[in-house]
């Protein structure tokens, strides 16, 4: 009989939640969609695509008594709205477990991810984040924002009390925080500490950096050569060839990419909107401990 999902690892957007999917999917104790193509399945938020629940539940069918946990990593439902009830009436029981990082640092990180996967034209993240403020009461995706929403929400998507709150509120301590730059500096007591909040036995830690950021040659020719992606998807999706591997669907993605690493955020920006999120962020410590008040020294 298969069992459904009873934990989820929310988010936040590039704070290393792949690679916490990457580590987990190892632990014979844990099952989780191993390909990256199905590791965000998206349901319980409005990213979902039209999967249906007999498509989503489909994803763990091949989940076995052995596995005492069975998951997925979907960064949409900490920005959505509605995400955390529609979990907690899926499965009240759930664990959640929910990645912090430093919000400024993250932000640019996930301009640079929009940037390389072609989804945002705008030449600088410091001209991006103008552009956020013309897009927040925006009808999104569209044709100049054709991503999901909150991705283009640099600033917004990091105010993490909110988002934070709601899971709180819905799953009390079966929700785990944790820092992004313990994992960064910490990994085995981070996964440690991981492991014991799901009740599994630790494994030691196979560790490959996941979903890197990569410069590219032009943001522009970039958002073209989505486009043309994207069509070139469709037209093989008509003649029933569905993809095997996020490379295998994004293989022209891959062209516009340099490899190396985008330059690291300017101090001024990062100044910037460190002071625009302090009392976001002193109102998060109050209902964490304190751990994040560190992103401000």
């Amino acid at each position: 009989m298969m069992k459904p999902p009873n934990f989820f690892i929310v988010g936040a957007a590039r704070s290393g939640t792949t690679s916490l999917w990457w580590y987990l999917k190892q632990n014979p104790q844990v099952f989780m969609p191993s390909d990256e193509l199905n590791k965000e399945p998206a349901y319980f938020s409005d990213k979902n695509e039209g999967i249906t629940i007999k498509a989503f539940l489909n994803l763990f069918k091949e989940a076995d008594p052995k596995h005492k946990l069975v998951g997925e990593a979907s960064t949409a439902y900490l920005t959505d709205h509605k995400a955390a009830q529609r979990i907690k009436d899926f499965n009240p029981n759930a664990k959640i477990i929910i990645v912090l990082r430093n919000p400024a640092e993250r932000a640019y990180s996930l301009y640079n991810w929009m940037v390389q996967e072609g989804y945002e034209y705008v030449i600088s993240f410091e001209k991006a984040l103008d552009v956020e403020e013309r897009r927040v009461n925006k009808i999104i995706p569209n044709f100049w924002a054709p991503q999901y929403y909150w991705n283009y929400m640099y600033y917004h998507s990091g105010l993490y009390y909110g988002q934070v709150k709601k899971y709180l509120d819905c799953f009390g301590e079966n929700t785990l925080i944790l820092k992004f730059e313990d994992f960064k500096f910490q990994p085995k007591d981070y996964f440690k500490k991981v492991c014991n909040f799901l009740g599994i036995c630790p494994i030691e830690p196979k560790l490959t950096a996941q979903n890197l950021s990569r410069s590219v040659y032009s943001p522009q020719i970039q958002f073209v050569i989505r486009k043309l992606n994207n069509n070139y998807i469709r037209i093989r999706k008509i003649f029933g060839m569905q993809p095997k591997s996020k490379f295998s669907r994004d293989f022209f993605i891959y062209l516009g990419q340099k490899p190396q690493k985008p330059p690291p955020i300017s101090k001024e920006i990062r100044t910037k909107l460190l002071s625009r999120y302090e009392n976001h962020i002193y109102e998060l410590a109050k209902i964490t401990n304190d751990r994040f008040l560190s992103w401000l020294e």
